[in-house]
């Protein structure tokens, strides 16, 4: 049980950070419904 919950954080934790840098990357990921498009 522990150690499911850590995973979930940790899954949690890489997401949101890979989020951050992706909006941080491209601010308009939001404004596109979240369609992130490499390279434009």
């Amino acid at each position: 049980m522990e150690t499911e919950q850590r995973n979930n954080h940790f899954v949690t934790c890489v997401a949101s950070r890979f989020a951050l840098e992706t909006y941080s990357a491209n601010p308009n990921y939001a404004l596109s419904g979240g369609k992130l498009r490499i390279g434009v």
